[in-house]
C-alpha cells in the first residue's frame, strides 16, 4: 500500500520482546489503547494498573486509559466482541467441579477469539481495534503442545500423534494470522520473552544446520522465531539498565591504602528509590533507563523501517512507532 505524503502507514504488526519486568506490557498498553488483550495470565497487566494509580496525571499527559482493559473474563467462549473492549485470560488449565485440572486447548480458544473478532470487525460492530497477545511466547508454546498431542481438534485426536509433521501447518498458522491482520488493517502486537542467539540443529532445519540463529522472541522452535520475525512489520528488543552515578565536581578521591578499614566489607549498591519525586513520567525510578534496541544486528532480531531513530531509543513505544509513521 502506497503511503500518501504526510500520511501514516497502515496499522502495524509488532513484536516486542525482552526480559521479564522490562515494562513491555505497560508500554504496549499505553500505545494500543483500543486493542483487545488476549493474555496468558491475569498478572500481565498488574504493572499497568499500578501505573495508573501512581501517575493518574498520565491520563491527560499522554493518552487516555481504557478502564475496560482492567476488566477480565476467564472463558473466551462467552466473549462477545460487539459489546466492549476487555482482556481475555486464557489459562493453561481450568478446574472441574471435582477440583481436577483440565487442560485448555489453547489453539482452539485463540482461533475462536480471532474468528469472532474478525467477523465483528468486518461487520463494523467490534468494540476493539486490534489484538494484543501477552505473553505470546507462552501461548505459542501451549499451541505447539496442543498440536503435538491432539492436533487441531481435541475431540478427534486419532489421526494425530507425536510422529506427525505439525511444524509446517504451525508455521502456516502464524503466517495466516499476520495476513489476517493486514487484510483487516488493525494493529496486532505480540509481547514475548527473549531468547539468546544459538545454532540451528539438524532436527529443526537440516539445510541450515550449524548456522547461528539470531536471538529474539522466545518461540517453540528456532526456525519459527526467524520466520515469524520476517512476517511482521516491527521487531523491537526491550532492554533495561541502571545509570551509574558520576562523582560530583570537586569530589576528592579517597586513598583506601591510607585508611585502616579492618576486615574488607563487600560494596553495597545504593538501593533504588521508588519515592514519587524520584520517578519519571512512566513511574520508573529516574536512575533506571528502559529502552528499545532498533538497529539491525547480526546477532539479534530487530526491524523497523524509519529514519531518525536512535539505535538505543529511550522514547516510549508510541513515539517510536509514530516516528516510523505507523498509526497504533
Amino acid at each position: 500500500m502506497v503511503c500518501e505524503e504526510g500520511g501514516v502507514m497502515p496499522a502495524p504488526s509488532v513484536i516486542v520482546y525482552g526480559p521479564v519486568g522490562s515494562g513491555k506490557s505497560t508500554e504496549v498498553a499505553v500505545a494500543f489503547q483500543e486493542c483487545l488483550w488476549v493474555t496468558s495470565q491475569p498478572g500481565n497487566l498488574w504493572a499497568y494498573e499500578s501505573l495508573v494509580e501512581l501517575k493518574p496525571e498520565l491520563r491527560l499527559k499522554h493518552v487516555s486509559y481504557a478502564p475496560s482493559l482492567l476488566r477480565r473474563k476467564n472463558e473466551s467462549t462467552e466473549w462477545d466482541p460487539t459489546k466492549e473492549v476487555r482482556c481475555l485470560v486464557l489459562p493453561a488449565n481450568t478446574l472441574s467441579s471435582e477440583g481436577e485440572l483440565i487442560p485448555v486447548h489453547t489453539i482452539t480458544e485463540v482461533n475462536r477469539v480471532v474468528a469472532a473478532f474478525t467477523k465483528a470487525t468486518l461487520a463494523g460492530k467490534a468494540k476493539s481495534r486490534g489484538i494484543v497477545f501477552d505473553e505470546f511466547s507462552e501461548l505459542s508454546a501451549r499451541m505447539q503442545h496442543d498440536l503435538e498431542v491432539t492436533g487441531w481438534n481435541p475431540k478427534d485426536p486419532k489421526p494425530y500423534g507425536r510422529n506427525w509433521n505439525m511444524w509446517a501447518p504451525f508455521y502456516k498458522w502464524h503466517k495466516e494470522l499476520i495476513e489476517r491482520q493486514k487484510a483487516l488493517d488493525v494493529p496486532m502486537v505480540f509481547i514475548c520473552h527473549d531468547a539468546d542467539p544459538e545454532k540451528l540443529s539438524d532436527s529443526e532445519d537440516p539445510e541450515a544446520s550449524g548456522e547461528v540463529l539470531k536471538g529474539g522472541p522466545n518461540m517453540p522452535s528456532k526456525k519459527l522465531r526467524r520466520l515469524f520475525c520476517a512476517f511482521v512489520d516491527v521487531v523491537l528488543q526491550r532492554g533495561v539498565e541502571r545509570i551509574k552515578k558520576k562523582k560530583a565536581a570537586g569530589e576528592k578521591k579517597v586513598d583506601k591504602d591510607a585508611l585502616d578499614l579492618g576486615e574488607e566489607t563487600p560494596a553495597v549498591e545504593e538501593p533504588i528509590s521508588f519515592a514519587p519525586e524520584n520517578l519519571n513520567a512512566y513511574g520508573v525510578p529516574s536512575d533506571v533507563v528502559r529502552f528499545y534496541m532498533t538497529e539491525t544486528d547480526p546477532y539479534w532480531e530487530r526491524k523497523i523501517r524509519a529514519f531518525g531513530l536512535s539505535p538505543k531509543e529511550t522514547r516510549d513505544l508510541l513515539s517510536v512507532l509514530r516516528q516510523a509513521r505507523f498509526a497504533p
